[in-house]
């Protein structure tokens, strides 16, 4: 991999995994565009799935640690609750993932620009008290998200603000949910990496390192944004690339 693709793809993984867009959407024309072919990559996609998770850990530290000191079980067991169906979804479909149309991933983008619209809701909710049913409710969506092109991050903060969290805290919950599916995913991916462990070492390093910090300039960009509904401007931004996926793959 050169030095530029491994940059390219870092900052597309890192930024995309949490703003409202979709990662798997973009990866999925990152490799279209440029014609490559995304098993070459693997020991890359580990490492900035890795690097989205320090991210979301560092931007989390304080809730986290809170969660811990305060032993806050209910929270616990709703993330859990709120993992369970797109942990189901992602291992059923998982050998149909890379096989999928392009048109699947535009109508990802339409669903994802359409979860964006209805992200108007302002509650009052706190994430710590969401209970078990709400989580559920949650985790549904997030199921949804499994689909390439449907944002994991517009599922749930639609989802969360519909359970009436309050906007910052639908953004806590959100990345809280985001921590067992990246390592999910992660460890799925690493047990493929035993397989063929080739990789450049310069490379990988800039591919981690751009994903971790874009990651958390996600983190921070994508909470600015929520707090002062303005979600819709990533609403013309899909609908605008969900035209160009069907165009660019289908033409």
């Amino acid at each position: 991999m050169t030095l530029w693709f491994a940059l390219l793809l870092g900052i597309v993984q890192g930024l995309t995994e949490f703003l409202p867009v979709s990662s798997s959407g973009h990866l999925f024309l990152l490799w279209k565009v440029f014609e490559q072919n995304q098993e070459g990559f693997l020991p890359y996609t580990v490492c900035v799935h890795l690097a989205t998770l320090l991210a979301v850990l560092t931007f989390l530290s304080s809730e986290i640690l809170a969660i811990l000191k305060e032993k806050k079980i209910s929270l616990v067991c709703a993330v859990i609750v709120a993992t369970v169906p797109a942990g189901v979804v992602g291992l059923l479909l998982k050998d149909y993932m890379d096989s999928l149309p392009a048109y699947v991933v535009a109508f990802g983008f339409v669903t994802s620009g359409l979860l964006c619209l209805g992200c108007k809701e302002q509650g009052k909710a706190e994430y710590d008290k969401i209970g078990i049913l709400k989580a559920l409710f949650v985790g549904a969506f997030q199921a949804v998200a499994v689909l390439p092109g449907v944002s994991r991050s517009g599922s749930t903060l639609f989802a969360s603000l519909k359970s009436r969290l309050s906007r910052k805290d639908a953004a806590i919950f959100s990345f809280l949910l985001s921590l067992p599916v990246i390592a999910g995913a992660g460890l799925l991916d690493a047990k493929d990496l035993l397989k063929t462990a080739q990789f450049e070492t310069l490379p990988l390093i800039v591919s981690t390192v751009a994903a971790y910090f874009s990651a958390l300039f996600g983190l921070k960009l994508l909470v600015r944004f929520l707090i002062k509904g303005r979600l819709v401007f990533f609403s013309f931004y899909l609908f605008g690339l969900a035209l160009f996926t069907l165009l660019y793959c289908h033409l």
